[in-house]
């Protein structure tokens, strides 16, 4: 992080190739953006998934090459575990930065 946006992405996929395909979407597209996109954004493709949403919300229309898996619930969570990890991890950093 750097003045509260993302500066750096980095990851290890030990996962299928929709989970490989979320991670990297996530870490080419959300450099230089502020923390609170990645809630928001995991938020929308949990909704787009679950067929909530016909099309993600924003800026994130590229994300529709993932609706062909609404249709695969087992895999929900393949496209999910990277917007659920930076969010985990952007958490974590938020709660070590408190404790100092």
């Amino acid at each position: 992080l750097k003045d509260d946006k993302l500066a750096a992405i980095g990851f290890k996929v030990r996962g299928c190739l929709l989970c490989e395909a979320g991670a990297t979407w996530v870490a080419e597209r959300l450099i230089g953006l502020t923390v609170d996109v990645p809630a928001n954004l995991e938020t929308d493709i949990r909704a787009l998934l679950k067929r909530e949403n016909e099309t993600v919300v924003d800026d994130w229309e590229e994300l529709d090459v993932f609706l062909p898996v609404q249709a695969a619930k087992s895999r929900h969570r393949c496209v999910l575990l990277p917007f659920e990890a930076l969010n985990k991890a952007l958490a974590q950093l938020a709660a070590d930065s408190e404790s100092d």
